[in-house]
């Protein structure tokens, strides 16, 4: 069993608990397979900013599209939603880390256009609760 201890007394002292996350992700292989991240206080207590998240939509056949998040900060337990629209995603409901792309897979029963998606997509996160 492998285990790291880290010191979190410094990053604690200067920027505070509830400025904090820690980044977790098991590898294999080179591929990550999990990921997580770990607050050191309750989510009510973090300063969350707003976001302006961008979303890029890619039909890769009548029925499947790729779609693509970006966010210039953290965003907790980012969520989308197609209203109206029957789907199936490789993902929902994750963390969308700052700058870094998230790309979904999405089916769909029926045909579908890029510009229908457009309009319906929908996106929130824990920032958005409250």
């Amino acid at each position: 069993m492998q285990q790291l201890t880290l010191d979190l007394a410094e990053p604690m002292q200067r920027h505070g608990r509830d400025n904090l996350y820690l980044r977790i992700a098991l590898e294999i292989g080179g591929r990550r397979v999990s990921e997580e991240t770990v607050f050191l206080t309750a989510p009510r207590f973090l300063a969350l900013p707003q976001a302006r998240t961008t979303a890029a939509i890619r039909m890769t056949s009548p029925t499947k599209a790729t779609l693509t998040f970006v966010s210039p900060v953290f965003q907790h337990r980012f969520a989308f939603d197609l209203p109206g629209i029957t789907h199936r995603c490789s993902d929902n409901y994750f963390e969308l880390y700052p700058r870094e792309k998230k790309t979904v897979i999405v089916d769909f029963t029926r045909p579908q256009t890029a510009a229908r998606l457009r309009r319906r997509l929908a996106w929130r996160s824990l920032v958005d609760t409250y």
